[in-house]
């Protein structure tokens, strides 16, 4: 009985996490990476300027994650918010903080190197 119980609890977690990645991945049925590619969507790269300088998305800007809820109001003007960093900790950290703010439409896109390629994917 204790070992069923477990093997549900198992699959419950399971599905749960793969319905939290949709979420991130998608939005409306269009591939977030599609969404990106809109003016009305802006990129926020919350790595440091030294990393940014170092490579970033074309279409991004540079809002370290220190100062993000400070220089938030310079995002107001978008309709979605798309955050990104090295891995995808500290872009998790900023869509939080973003949202506590009461922004809307605000995903998580991971580490920016593999958004900005499946991004070019997305635009060809």
């Amino acid at each position: 009985m204790n070992k069923l119980i477990l093997f549900t609890f198992s699959i419950m977690i399971m599905v749960s996490c793969g319905a939290q990645t949709k979420t991130e991945t998608e939005t409306n049925s269009k591939p977030l990476e599609q969404i990106a590619l809109s003016d009305s969507t802006v990129i926020v790269d919350v790595r440091t300027p030294t990393e940014y300088a170092a490579g970033h998305i074309e279409k991004s800007i540079n809002i370290p994650l220190d100062i993000i809820e400070t220089q938030s109001e310079q995002l107001r003007n978008y309709q979605t918010i798309i955050t990104v960093c090295r891995s995808g900790m500290r872009s998790a950290k900023a869509k939080d903080i973003l949202e506590s703010l009461g922004f809307k439409n605000v995903f998580n896109g991971g580490g920016w190197q593999a958004f900005d390629e499946k991004m070019k994917k997305e635009s060809k």
